[in-house]
Order: structure tokens, then sequence, then C-alpha cells
């Protein structure tokens, strides 16, 4: 699973803009509706950097401003090969990215999803009263389980 996939914001009703998380603490780098002419790859949304830390030079801001766009240019091109194999940078529009970032957020489980699902069927039940012990559940035989195809 990709962990810069981009997040919807806000979370519920139309959706702005996307937040990839590559710069956490440097800066914020969101994917914009916005026409941007200026940008080569496509012209039809954005990606922005912002709120880049106060405490750099300004030709500092201007190299993490560039390497920021180049990064997130590089992760989206990384996440729509894996979401959608048939788009590129160059050929998505902005309903298209919405939807697929909106959209397998509820097909796949989370890693934290996961671990929790895989940790709940390893551990067994605890029985606390008599009642629930006599409905304890009934083992298969192994040769019961096994189908015979043939």
């Amino acid at each position: 699973m990709n962990r810069f996939r981009p997040v919807p914001w806000p979370r519920t009703g139309l959706v702005e803009r996307l937040y990839v998380n590559i710069a956490k603490g440097q800066a914020d780098v969101y994917v914009h509706q916005k026409p941007w002419p200026r940008q080569p790859q496509n012209p039809n949304w954005r990606i922005e950097v912002t709120n880049i830390d106060g405490r750099h030079a300004e030709e500092t801001k201007t190299r993490i401003r560039k390497a920021c766009e180049e990064t997130a240019r590089d992760y989206l091109g990384l996440w729509l090969s894996e979401e959608a194999p048939l788009l590129t940078i160059a050929t998505v529009t902005w309903p298209e990215l919405v939807r697929l970032a909106t959209e397998q957020r509820y097909k796949t489980l989370s890693p934290f999803q996961q671990r929790r699902a895989f940790h709940k069927l390893a551990r067994t039940p605890v029985r606390r009263s008599r009642h629930a012990r006599s409905y304890a559940p009934v083992k298969l035989a192994e040769d019961a389980l096994a189908l015979d195809f043939d």
C-alpha cells in the first residue's frame, strides 16, 4: 500500500483539494482543482506547496518548493500506476483524481485495521459464564476439511 496516497480535504462533502504527505514538518503539499498553465505535466490541476518553514532562507524555500512539487509528481505517478494503470499524470482529470482518492479508501483496510483484524482472528474468545461454556464451538476433524475434487 502506498503511504503517500492523497487524502481528500475536506473529508466530507465536496473535495476542494488532496493532501499529499511528503514533507511532514517542512511544508504542506496539496493538489488543487484550479488550472495552472505553467505546470507542464497537466495544466488542468495544480500541485501547491504552502506553509514552508519560515526559518529557511528564501533560496532554500524555493528549493524546498521545487523538490516538493517534483516529489509529489513522482508519488502521484506511482499511486496512479497502482490504482488505475491506464491513467498517467498527463491524462488524469481532477474528477478522476478525486474519485480514485475517495473510492479506494473504503475498499482496502489500513495497516492498523489489517493488524487488528488479524489479531481478532488469532485470539480465542474467553468464556466467562457456565451457559457460554455449554455452547463451545464444534471442532471438525482434519479429514472432514480435506476436499476431494476427483
